[in-house]
């Protein structure tokens, strides 16, 4: 009989320090945008496959400075982020992504080079 009371009052008690201690609400941790480079080397996009987050830049860096190449995503419509570099044998070129997706792009000048991004 002593057992289940005191079984009862540590049940109750137990109860009573979870229930009343206050909730606090944790503050969202928001993502940070990031920026991701992505480089044009050896007719190749190294990586050729990324995956961002929404928000996130993505920065071309164009190291083969001995071709022209371009940064030109093959699909453009109002769900997806359209982007274009241009022609360019050197320095950067930055895109951020605002809609989720899968972002496939190309080289304009050696369509055989091709990469895709992908956005979550």
């Amino acid at each position: 009989m002593n057992v289940i009371r005191v079984t009862s009052s540590c049940v109750a008690a137990a109860a009573l320090i979870v229930f009343a201690a206050p909730l606090t609400a944790q503050p969202a941790v928001a993502q940070p945008n990031r920026t991701f480079t992505v480089t044009v080397t050896n007719m190749a996009y190294r990586p050729s496959t990324l995956r961002v987050h929404v928000g996130d830049t993505v920065t071309w860096d164009f190291s083969d400075t001995s071709s022209a190449h371009s940064v030109t995503a093959t699909q453009q419509g109002t769900t997806h982020d359209y982007f274009d570099s241009g022609t360019m044998t050197g320095g950067t070129y930055s895109h951020t992504f605002n809609q989720p997706g899968t972002y496939p792009y190309q080289c304009n000048v050696h369509t055989s080079m091709g990469g895709t991004i992908i956005v979550g």
